[in-house]
């Protein structure tokens, strides 16, 4: 499993791409996400258009 922070990869297609090279070769994507809501909403973005995100690491340090 790889775990992109789609703020840090250059964005959502770029993490989308990370996706389609990972699913080739049967991994699984989690993107990893410690920042803010913003960030959050940039990472369910790339797991709606990737099959191969079946979770996201998600903080709550509310």
């Amino acid at each position: 499993m790889i775990m992109p922070e789609a703020v840090r990869t250059g964005g959502i297609m770029e993490t989308k791409k990370i996706a389609a090279i990972a699913e080739i070769y049967y991994v699984q994507v989690s993107p990893h996400n410690p920042n803010n809501a913003l960030c959050t909403v940039a990472s369910l973005h790339v797991m709606a258009i990737i099959p191969n995100a079946p979770v996201m690491e998600f903080v709550d340090d509310q």
